[in-house]
């Protein structure tokens, strides 16, 4: 009943309606780039809205505060403790973002077709703690202001907060605001540092403002206390942050990969286990005529993370259900190509490319039909076809050399053609 009567005369009811609607539009949107089927996914794109939630819940928090404050229960002596009293003010916007998020996990399962396990929930929990912090940040604006300063107040500053960072040329803010600004995916995990970063800042920031809740009561030494461990939150929350670049660090994501035994092994995340059986059939063609040309049959073709050492034997491919055949031939066929450095990220001018090489394997191993007939007639192919004119050796010995140039980030050699 206490719920009830508070949700009765509650602001929430004026913002209800048109968050839920803008919540499912977001989760809808950012789904159709997210991966289906993966549980992750899910998780973050619930998660998303929360740049709204958080914006429109700490605004009703500080309305609630303001009426509070004007109509003198908040600062009198009330028969009820503040705690209930607070407790019970805020109990229909805290319901308010828990059904937001519902509502976003809702569409968000049924558009992606997966499920969350435990672990995957981080997001979501991170997006919850924020929005927590930013209506008690709301509140204790809404006690030292009037309503129709602090609610609108809150609800530019935390969205203005949350969005605009996300683009700005500060790296370490991008982090801060409470938006996952960089997503998972089947082979790579978000560090846990990205969701509890925010949480800090959020946290802290709702404790530095807690003086204004009880007005000229507290003492100097209690609203410093309060400010230093804001503060010291910030400060944390910073550091945590405060060497990364434009997108989070992520990690290799355990126990993702499943293998299936055969002639080669192939390494997928669970989620594209469906996969396998076309993965064979292409794999076995592509490969075929990968050893015809010279190159030893790897033992495994694996789709793992770029920072998961693979061991010798394993060629790395990164297949995708949405690809067709065609597609997938070119995946296995540059599995042959060894991982490199990524050269233009300390040279801007480097001159190099593995362009040549890639067009080359897709020209040993087309479908069929006359060499090159399948490509597209650019400057690329016409480069590349008097490659195969050569002996099987000269054109390992070109592979081998272009491949050790872009191991040491050096000029890479031209294809060579048949000599006059």
């Amino acid at each position: 009943m206490p719920f009830v009567t508070a949700l009765r005369s509650s602001s929430v009811v004026w913002g209800a309606f048109p968050l839920f609607a803008l919540t499912a539009f977001l989760v809808v949107e950012w789904s159709r780039f997210a991966e289906p089927g993966f549980g992750t996914a899910v998780a973050e794109a619930t998660a998303f809205p929360v740049f709204v939630v958080a914006a429109v819940c700490s605004a009703c928090a500080a309305w609630e505060g303001g009426r509070l404050r004007r109509g003198g229960v908040w600062f009198s002596a009330p028969v009820r403790g503040r705690l209930r009293i607070l407790v019970n003010t805020l109990s229909p916007v805290l319901a308010l973002g828990s059904t937001s998020f519902a509502i976003a996990f809702v569409f968000a399962s049924s558009t992606l077709g997966a499920f969350p396990a435990a672990r995957d929930l981080l997001p979501l929990a991170s997006a919850a703690v924020v929005t927590v912090s930013y209506a008690l940040l709301g509140f204790c604006v809404g006690c030292a202001t009037p309503r129709l300063i602090g609610a609108p107040l809150m609800l530019i500053g935390v969205y203005v907060w949350m969005t605009v960072p996300a683009s700005s040329d500060i790296m370490w803010i991008r982090h801060l605001s409470g938006m996952q600004i960089t997503s998972s995916s089947v082979v790579d995990s978000v560090e846990v540092t990205a969701f509890t970063a925010p949480v800090v800042l959020s946290v802290s920031l709702a404790l530095a403002f807690f003086p204004l809740m009880s007005g000229a009561e507290r003492s100097l030494r209690e609203a410093g206390t309060a400010v230093c461990c804001g503060v010291i939150g910030s400060l944390v929350a910073w550091s945590l942050v405060a060497d990364w670049g434009p997108g989070a660090p992520t990690t290799p994501r355990a126990g993702a990969t499943v293998c299936a035994e055969s002639n080669p092994t192939i390494c997928l995340p669970g989620e594209y286990s469906g996969e396998v059986p076309r993965l064979h059939r292409i794999a076995g063609d592509v490969l075929a005529d990968l050893e015809a040309a010279g190159f030893d049959r790897p033992h495994t073709l694996a789709l793992v993370s770029a920072e998961s050492p693979v061991s010798p034997g394993t060629w790395r491919f990164a297949p995708h259900p949405e690809h067709d055949d065609e597609f997938l031939r070119a995946t296995i066929a540059w599995s042959a190509i060894p991982d490199s450095p990524d050269c233009f990220a300390h040279d801007d001018g480097y001159v190099g490319s593995d362009e040549d090489i890639r067009v080359w394997l897709l020209l040993l191993t087309e479908d069929g039909g006359t060499p090159g007939a399948t490509l597209p007639e650019d400057a690329s192919t016409r480069r590349v076809l008097p490659v195969l004119e050569l002996s099987r050796e000269e054109q390992m010995e070109w592979f081998d050399a272009t491949v050790g140039a872009l191991g040491d980030c050096a000029p890479t050699p031209e294809p060579p053609g048949r000599s006059a």
